[in-house]
């Protein structure tokens, strides 16, 4: 049976054979072997720094980071770039971890980024511009008070999917920020932990993933979301409509609410339902398991029956006011 590092190499070697039948030109950086005397044309002769192989590339390129740590800031200036690391966790992890400043910027759109560790000492993690970036297959790390895990400003149809992301407990920190002018975007498949302190922690703030208010059309899917200060949180002002959609999403020991808007949902048109909700006390828990028996929907009119009205209270709720036990 071959190992875990095999595996991941001959992973590596399908994804690079894949982004060179696509006629791309494709550029490697090795933080540990590479050199940047060499042409970053292929592994044996891979740039030493990732920046290098990005430039080299070009527009519609591709680059591959093998295993090892990129203390470096990389900036994709071009549109229409796949960056691809070997792993984001384990001994052949490609981490981008910059002591300061931001670890990765898009500045344009239609990039792909994926299979990678990244991090910064004292700024945010990731920063996007652009449409349709596809992110997956990455760990995040912030590791700095008041700084942001992915910030997404007006990148329409961006899309993360499998993504590791930990605030580690610190204050006013953001897993996930769909900023201004972000339309149609989505995280689904994911888990985010950590940002702020959870239930039964301390008081420092935070929010797993935040939602702009200038941002529209947001879908939330099938995400593990625990121990945050605030899971999702919702920015709405005056009642404007924004239409997210925050489906089949699991929520545990969120310290405030596990998704909070300010305004009622029939203003805003934000849905949110089938999300499982694991507080005890409020709902049967047979087992004694510290976890609800049954999936709760929550939604915001009690009359409508595609909803079930919350049996909740704070902080469980997600309604701007707190929802009675009814049921």
């Amino acid at each position: 049976m071959p190992s875990n590092e095999e595996l991941n190499i001959l992973s590596i070697l399908n994804r690079v054979f894949a982004i060179q039948s696509s006629g791309r030109t494709t550029r490697f950086a090795d933080p540990v072997n590479g050199s940047e005397s060499y042409d970053g044309t292929s592994p044996a002769k891979a740039k030493l720094l990732g920046q290098s192989a990005i430039t080299s590339a070009g527009k519609y390129g591709a680059v591959v980071l093998l295993p090892g740590t990129y203390a470096e800031n990389l900036l994709v200036a071009n549109s229409n770039v796949w960056l691809m690391g070997a792993t984001y966790d384990g001994a052949q992890k490609a981490a981008v971890s910059p002591a300061s400043g931001v670890a990765l910027e898009l500045q344009n759109g239609l990039c792909k980024v994926s299979d990678m560790y990244l991090s910064s000492g004292d700024s945010h993690v990731l920063k996007a511009t652009g449409p349709k970036h596809e992110f997956s297959n990455l760990a995040i790390e912030v590791l700095h008070d008041d700084k942001i895990g992915v910030w997404l400003n007006d990148a329409d149809y961006a899309s993360l999917r499998g993504i590791y992301l930990n605030g580690g407990n610190l204050d006013n920190v953001i897993g996930v920020l769909f900023g201004s002018g972000t339309v149609s975007g989505s995280i689904t498949d994911s888990t985010v932990l950590n940002f702020g302190d959870p239930l039964g922690g301390g008081a420092h703030n935070g929010y797993g993933i935040a939602l702009h208010a200038l941002s529209q059309r947001i879908n939330i899917l099938r995400n593990f979301i625990a121990s945050n200060a605030y899971g999702t949180y919702c920015y709405t002002t005056g009642g404007s409509a924004t239409w997210h959609a925050i489906h089949a999403n699991e929520h545990y020991l969120n310290r405030l609410y596990d998704i909070y808007s300010p305004d009622a949902s029939l203003d805003t048109g934000i849905r949110a339902d089938g999300n499982f909700y694991a507080y005890t006390g409020w709902y049967e828990d047979v087992r004694h398991s510290g976890i609800a028996e049954k999936v709760v929907t929550c939604g915001d009119d009690a009359t409508d029956p595609l909803l079930d009205w919350a049996p909740l209270t704070h902080p469980e709720s997600w309604r701007y006011t707190h929802a009675p036990r009814n049921r």
